[in-house]
């Protein structure tokens, strides 16, 4: 367990720059929707169930959240993780929405972009990487090295 939670919370962080990039593929649509979703959260809130009130206004807003902890590059796996879940759901739970293009494709590209985010790592242009820098800890491969001065 110790080495699961080693592994998420201390990303390698050799990873190319252009990482930054493909978090920027995977925060936009979630920024853009949770703005979408938090606009129109009066209707989502008479639509669904009974505490939807609440609901339809955390949600996006988490959402936001989220995407901004992404463009940063702060924490970067367990969002990567937890993002994926929450793709993995939305496709198999409902097959529209705002992002549903055609039959659901963007949904299998935030899957494989949050899968690819959660192999490599936030990349070396993210606060993970500057706080794993001020620590001195950098990791290859299973092995973690701490640099002493």
């Amino acid at each position: 367990m110790k080495k699961i939670v080693r592994w998420f919370f201390h990303p390698p962080v050799t990873g190319p720059a252009t990482i930054l990039l493909i978090r920027f593929l995977a925060a936009g649509p979630l920024i853009s929707t949770g703005i979408q979703d938090f606009c129109y959260a009066s209707l989502i809130a008479k639509t669904a169930f009974h505490h939807s009130a609440i609901f339809s206004h955390i949600v996006p807003v988490i959402e936001i959240i989220v995407g901004l902890f992404l463009l940063l590059g702060l924490f970067t796996r367990i969002i990567s993780f937890f993002s994926m879940i929450q793709m993995i759901i939305v496709l198999w739970k409902w097959k529209s929405g705002t992002w549903a293009v055609h039959d659901g494709y963007l949904y299998y590209a935030q899957i494989f972009i949050f899968s690819y985010l959660i192999i490599e790592g936030p990349g070396k242009r993210s606060l993970d990487f500057a706080i794993s820098a001020s620590r001195k800890i950098y990791c290859v491969g299973d092995y973690y090295m701490t640099i002493i001065r």
